[in-house]
């Protein structure tokens, strides 16, 4: 899911590339923040997406 406010959007984001088939337990998890305001995107890993957070977005990668 990806979560809007008026500055940036963020979603949830593994730390690494992440592999078709892999499991949710593989990676570090995190949010990518894209900003509206023409900031480069940043990746932040202090604040963990749930579990349905990561599923919703990735769901296609992992089993």
């Amino acid at each position: 899911m990806i979560k809007k406010t008026s500055n940036y959007e963020k979603c949830a984001w593994p730390a690494t590339g992440i592999r078709e088939n892999s499991k949710l337990e593989e990676y570090d998890w995190g949010y990518l923040y894209v900003y509206t305001d023409g900031r480069l995107p940043e990746f932040r890993i202090e604040e963990r997406p749930t579990e349905g957070e990561i599923r919703e977005r990735w769901a296609y990668y992992l089993r």
